[in-house]
């Protein structure tokens, strides 16, 4: 029995997200169906998370366990020659038995991109968020400071269903600005459903001046309750970026 490691790109505009699901085109749903056609066998993809629909990816993680005599690299050609044009496997490798594509990981980075100019892009309307409003990059960069370290980052989500510990670990915030794109680096050793969205939301409200810094304290440390305050970025503009797993694994 082998298990393969796969990282995977994907334009996720035309898909219902990530997650299998009867009757819609999925971007996971698409590989297995693939693969199981490779490997003459039902295959289960594992994945280092989920996206939602509309949500892209440049360095999606995924592993899966095969009887298949075929080599990597063959499996690899072969699924990209089956995909669609908007899905490709950068990368294949064996890995060893214990290795899971989501609990092997240490870290998942996203990055979200902004239009931000008065006049509305139709190129850009599937992979950035247009805010016209003008946007205070020093109050965003200054606000993102508080969500760093370990919080309870239940207010920034959404479907929490199945989730025992809201506690999460934002590692980094970065915000970079080129020309009239601002770029939202977020790395947490894991995410909620709709978190990176989440906290990308408040900070452009932070930007437009409509929340406080205090109001996001109020939020993080639990002694906010209207929620409602927390806006979420719309699906478009986030990318998962990379899955980091340690050395070892």
């Amino acid at each position: 029995m082998k298990n393969i490691k796969l990282v995977v790109a994907y334009d996720g505009t035309n898909y219902f997200g990530w997650q299998k699901q009867s009757h819609l085109r999925t971007i996971g749903g698409m590989i297995e169906e693939k693969l199981s056609q490779i490997c003459n066998e039902k295959v289960k993809l594992l994945s280092a998370g989920r996206t939602d629909k509309g949500v892209h990816s440049l360095g999606q993680v995924v592993n899966f366990k095969t009887k298949t005599n075929l080599k990597v690299e063959i499996i690899e050609k072969a699924l990209n020659s089956l995909l669609p044009k908007d899905i490709v496997i950068l990368k294949g490798e064996e890995v060893n038995e214990k290795y899971h594509a989501r609990f092997s990981a240490v870290f998942r980075t996203y990055q979200y991109l902004v239009l931000n100019q008065e006049t509305y892009s139709p190129f850009c309307r599937n992979y950035m968020w247009w805010v016209k409003d003008k946007l205070n990059l020093r109050r965003m960069r200054l606000t993102s400071k508080y969500f760093l370290g370990q919080h309870d980052f239940s207010p920034f989500s959404t479907n929490l269903k199945e989730i025992k510990n809201p506690q999460r670990e934002v590692k980094e915030v970065r915000i970079i600005k080129e020309k009239n794109i601002i770029k939202f680096i977020i790395t947490a050793n894991a995410f909620l459903p709709h978190m990176a969205r989440g906290i990308v939301g408040v900070l452009i409200e932070a930007g437009k001046g409509r929340l406080s810094i205090k109001e996001i304290r109020d939020i993080l440390e639990g002694r906010e309750k209207k929620v409602n305050k927390v806006i979420f970025a719309s699906p478009c503009g986030l990318y998962l970026l990379k899955v980091g797993y340690l050395a070892n694994k």
